[in-house]
């Protein structure tokens, strides 16, 4: 499969699960409270760090891998039960040994419900590394959206009984189930297979590594939720975690969207000796373009989209989700720059400047925690920045990268970016609060903005206007055919 092809599927199973979650958001949003959310955001944050550790940087290995042998697949698959199965005891028995001590009571109880998505999840990512490294992002398409389908069924059915959080605890286990099975049976069940100690040496002299650099980085992206849960009520809490779940469901336009396409392109290039300095540049030109504008609107649209999707008694999650919008234009630079630090081979700088930052980001929030949440989400906002300028100072010379040609493309998407949703804001500015729904607002400014972003393009001669009419329809047909099986 094409790069430009895999892209638009994968931008397919965003935009399919995104309106799934939305949904999902919108009805629970109305029947559990923002102190229920703020419960399991809380417990999640353990748990997705738990998840991580139980995966050890494997995803990777696949994806860099030449040949999956089965002596490979053996020694990964013993890998991933070992440390997902240390992971899920750890959190456990500190858990049941020293209540209180990594989480108060009733956030504590709900990450113990979730301690078997541990294991099922580092099963779940072998299968589906080994799909993303062949680039059958079909496979993966479905396999998410039935995840995701089977999560709000089963969330919402058990929050109308009252369960509460809980629901949502037991909606994610099951569904992170169905994820692994889906991955497994569309690999043939190649993971399948006795796990093997030989050979898994020199996967754990990498994965280990890259483990550290994802961890620290899980670490610094679930530290507020850990964090705010000693320092905030939970209804507080609540409100700072649906806004930044709203910003991350958006950044997986770069994780899932692109990051699961450009990742393995770039490892592959570096493999074969290419340049990565033009690599840089053509994945900054279509990340930047696409993603920023979407950021902007998404801050001018705080107001009705939390009105919308979370309900009247959200209205204190508006101002944290209009600065945590703004820190989505970071996200591709962010994410570009640690790629190629990674493929490039500088995981060891790569993992002290993760480490700095995450005791960085902790003393931010101590020292804000008590001026509010825009204060909170300002200085997460200024510690990114930071990060990502230390990543570039790594990644500028060695890979051959130029400021001149840098800024030239950034203020070309910037350019696009300000045509499509100054307009749009404007507009949404001119009418007055009561006019029509919220719905109808975030459909004009869409409509606008997506208008302008088209005809902008045009006028900049930006790249991708070329593939998008070849592209779509290419991708349209291969959806009917696949619909027609």
């Amino acid at each position: 499969m094409q790069i430009r092809d895999a892209l638009l599927w994968t931008s397919l199973q965003f935009a399919s699960v995104l309106a799934l979650e939305l949904l999902g958001i919108a009805v629970l949003a109305r029947i559990l409270s923002p102190a229920d959310m703020g419960l399991f955001a809380g417990a999640f944050a353990l748990i997705r760090i738990a998840m991580l550790a139980g995966t050890f940087g494997l995803h990777t290995a696949i994806i860099r891998s030449d040949a999956l042998t089965q002596e490979l697949r053996g020694a990964i698959v013993a890998i991933a039960l070992v440390t997902a199965t240390l992971s899920a005891g750890v959190i456990g028995g500190a858990l049941a040994l020293a209540p209180g001590l990594l989480l108060p009571a009733q956030t504590a109880m709900l990450a113990a419900l979730m301690l078997p998505a541990i294991v099922i999840n580092a099963l779940a990512t072998t299968s589906n590394a080994e799909l993303q490294r062949d680039m059958r992002f079909p496979a993966i398409f479905r396999s998410r959206l039935a995840a995701t389908a089977l999560y709000q069924v089963v969330a919402i059915a058990l929050a109308l009984t009252g369960a509460g959080p809980v629901a949502l605890a037991l909606a994610f286990v099951a569904s992170t189930a169905v994820f692994a099975l889906s991955c497994a049976r569309a690999t043939g069940w190649s993971f399948v297979t006795w796990p093997r100690l030989r050979g898994s040496r020199a996967i754990l002299r990498f994965t280990s590594t890259v483990f550290a650099i994802t961890a620290l980085g899980q670490v610094t992206q679930a530290l507020p939720a850990l964090v705010l849960a000693r320092l905030v009520d939970m209804a507080t809490l609540g409100f700072f975690s649906r806004s930044a779940d709203l910003v991350t469901r958006a950044n997986r336009a770069i994780t899932e969207v692109a990051g699961n396409v450009v990742a393995p392109h770039v490892y592959r290039q570096t493999r074969a000796g290419e340049d990565p300095a033009q690599g840089f540049m053509n994945a900054l030109a279509r990340m930047t373009v696409a993603i920023w504008p979407a950021a902007l609107l998404m801050s001018a649209l705080a107001g009705p989209i939390v009105r919308l999707l979370l309900g009247p008694q959200w209205d204190a999650a508006i101002p944290v989700l209009q600065w945590l919008s703004l820190g989505l234009v970071l996200a591709p630079l962010r994410f570009l720059a640690g790629t190629y630090a990674m493929a490039l081979g500088f995981e060891r700088r790569v993992l002290l400047r993760a480490a700095v930052f995450v005791v960085v980001t902790g003393a931010a929030l101590y020292a804000l925690a008590g001026l509010g949440l825009t204060a909170v989400v300002l200085g997460l906002l200024a510690v990114q920045a930071a990060e990502l300028l230390s990543t570039l100072a790594i990644l500028w010379r060695r890979a051959g990268l130029r400021t001149g040609p840098v800024l030239v493309e950034m203020a070309r998407s910037l350019a696009v970016t300000l045509a499509a949703v100054l307009p749009a804001w404007a507009i949404g500015l001119a009418l007055p609060e009561g006019t029509g729904s919220d719905l109808t607002r975030i459909a004009l400014g869409l409509a606008v903005a997506a208008a302008l972003w088209l005809a902008a393009l045009a006028l900049v001669r930006h790249p991708i206007q070329d593939e998008l009419p070849v592209s779509v329809p290419k991708l349209l047909r291969g959806v009917r055919r696949r619909a027609g099986r």
